[in-house]
């Protein structure tokens, strides 16, 4: 299911990455057979070649800056009171006298459960950082250190999320001198994908109401998730699968670690490793969920925690049972979108391409650059995208030429392949 491209005179992505894209999809190209160990070999790989650019950006200065948008509480529960701030990565381009220079802004939204510091931000945030660009980057809204800040909204709230970062893009803008900015552009990984999408939307709503728009360059989707509902179901499946593979439970993670760092393609992998690459996926990302469920418990008094100390046995069943379907049900009022504190449930807002009709073609065939893989296990593959001849619903809201439609790559597993940095 090959994707082949002629020019990209019109589209977003360059005739480089339109070749780029072609070249993976040729017989033969993929690494990694196996969607889970593309996505772990990618994770590895970004884990350990990121680790200079992640402390760099933990030790810049920079790193503390403090914004203002609307939307979070000045009391947060059992904490002292604060001014409605907000923390973000914001990292203006300086000449040799440290005055700012005039250069594009470039936004990056990092995924589910992650922040400016980890190494899918550090990815991105590198590769801007070297092409001399002002780069901002947000924590996600499912991360503790997002809501240490104490936000009115809870996670899921796509629409308010999207304002916030709007907030504060808009606020970087007027730090920087006026003119100094060339351009600002979105470039979203996984989560951050879909919420660059409703971030762009909204900022079309913005300017159809008569506003000025902020977004005028490009919006750039990696691994976005096209359905929300979809997506938790194959991560809930995956949770049971989880606790029900004892085998991989014993494994040691770091000589796991150490086979996909060294392999080059999937015959190098030990077979008891690629066996377990489902197993460490969901691992993770359940190890995440947890710390957001303590984190919402200590910051709003959300959900029901037994005392992992004095209750061992009860806390133990409470984590095998957490899962994404009932964090929802019981931490965010049962939907993604607007809470019963707010307005009623709006499934829709989990839609991607809901978002994406929000954006007016002609900003699609200038500014959209979506890089998918079919076998990115948050989707349903060839279900969510059809083919050329028969698009999907979204597919249709897509110019082809701003597609790169992997047929292998997991979940930002392709980050890691020859190429990928100089086509962003």
């Amino acid at each position: 299911m090959a994707l082949s491209h002629a020019t990209a005179a019109h589209a977003a992505w360059s005739d480089e990455a339109l070749r780029w894209g072609d070249e993976l999809n040729t017989p033969g190209a993929a690494l990694f057979p196996e969607g889970a160990t593309s996505t772990v070999w990618g994770s590895v790989q970004r884990q350990v070649s990121t680790a200079g650019v992640r402390k760099q950006i933990e030790a810049s200065g920079d790193n503390e800056t403090f914004f203002y948008p609307k939307g979070f509480e000045s009391s947060p529960p059992g904490g002292a009171p604060s001014p409605n701030r907000f923390r973000a990565y914001f990292d203006p381009r300086r000449d040799s006298r440290g005055k700012i220079k005039r250069a594009p802004l470039v936004v990056v939204l990092t995924g589910i459960f992650g922040h400016t510091e980890d190494p899918v931000a550090a990815s991105v945030i590198s590769v801007w950082k070297a092409r001399e660009a002002h780069v901002l980057s947000i924590n996600n809204a499912w991360t503790p250190r997002y809501q240490s800040f104490a936000p009115a909204a809870l996670p899921g709230e796509i629409r308010e999320e999207a304002r916030i970062v709007l907030d504060v893009v808009e606020e970087a803008t007027l730090r920087i001198p006026s003119g100094y900015v060339s351009s600002v552009s979105l470039v979203g990984v996984s989560y951050g994908g879909f919420l660059a999408a409703a971030v762009a939307g909204l900022d079309a709503e913005a300017q159809m109401s008569g506003k000025k728009g902020l977004i005028d360059k490009t919006i750039t989707l990696i691994s976005p998730p096209i359905d929300f509902s979809g997506s938790m179901g194959r991560f809930d499946r995956g949770f049971s699968q989880m606790w029900a593979n004892h085998e991989c439970q014993g494994q040691p993670f770091l000589r796991l670690a150490l086979d996909f760092w060294n392999a080059r393609q999937d015959a190098d992998l030990h077979p008891k490793h690629r066996a377990c690459a489902d197993y460490q996926v969901f691992r993770i990302f359940h190890e995440e969920l947890v710390k957001l469920a303590h984190s919402l418990h200590e910051t709003k008094g959300l959900g029901q925690i037994p005392s992992k100390q004095t209750q061992p046995d009860q806390y133990l069943q409470w984590k095998r049972g957490l899962n994404f379907s009932g964090f929802v049900d019981e931490y965010l009022g049962g939907s993604f979108g607007p809470q019963p504190s707010t307005e009623a449930p709006d499934f829709s807002e989990g839609l991607l391409a809901n978002w994406l009709k929000k954006i007016p073609e002609y900003r699609r065939k200038q500014s959209l650059r979506v890089l998918a893989s079919l076998d990115d296990f948050i989707n349903a593959g060839a279900e969510d995208w059809g083919t050329l001849e028969q698009p999907s619903e979204l597919r249709k809201l897509i110019p082809p030429e701003s597609l790169i439609l992997l047929n292998w790559g997991g979940h930002y597993g392709f980050s890691a392949v020859e190429g990928f940095r100089e086509i962003l």
